[in-house]
């Protein structure tokens, strides 16, 4: 059974994955699809991560408690994961229809986003699911919580770096000056 504060982490969750519905409608046509088949250990990492965070595994050194699920930490985790999924959401809605989803993607007349959340880190939507996760795992303190994060962290370093390797082809002088002016996963640090 999860805590109260487990609970209101995954309701960020179902609100985070509702905004990503509706607004997954209507992006701009693809023009270019470097190779998907190049991020596949990325989409397994990123879409397998759920299962472990989510399944409460009730035994075995997945369902290890790493963390006490202490009030404090409660606490901590589902702050953690409200802030980070409205920053999430906030990036998603300022990238509107730029937006790729599952495959990395070039889209018609794309354009390189540098305001909003874009201002403070090249990659506010992994910034946001990442700390969410983060967050999540805080309020529930397993072995297979904070694998899930793992996995999330790792997946999204794969994006990043074919993401940056696109938009660097793509606007050549104005995302060397980006990069130069902004972070790349946590504000003013990294």
């Amino acid at each position: 059974m999860y805590s109260i504060y487990t609970s209101l982490s995954i309701l960020c969750w179902f609100i985070m994955g509702s905004v990503w519905f509706y607004f997954g409608f209507g992006n701009k046509k693809t023009t270019r699809l470097p190779n998907p088949l190049a991020q596949i250990v990325a989409n397994v990492l990123l879409f397998g991560s759920p299962f472990f965070l989510f399944y409460p595994f009730p035994q075995g050194i997945l369902g290890a408690q790493i963390t006490s699920t202490s009030t404090w930490l409660g606490i901590i985790g589902v702050l953690l994961s409200i802030s980070a999924v409205a920053f999430a959401i906030w990036a998603r809605l300022t990238l509107g229809k730029n937006w790729s989803g599952a495959v990395i993607t070039l889209k018609e007349d794309h354009k390189l986003i540098t305001s909003g959340p874009y201002q403070f880190v090249r990659h506010p939507i992994y910034t946001g699911y990442f700390l969410a996760t983060l967050g999540t795992a805080l309020t529930i303190g397993t072995m297979s919580s904070y694998l899930a994060t793992l996995m999330i962290f790792i997946g999204f370093l794969i994006r990043m770096q074919k993401e940056e390797s696109l938009m660097t082809r793509q606007f050549p002088s104005e995302y060397a000056a980006y990069k130069k002016n902004s972070k790349k996963l946590i504000p003013f640090i990294w």
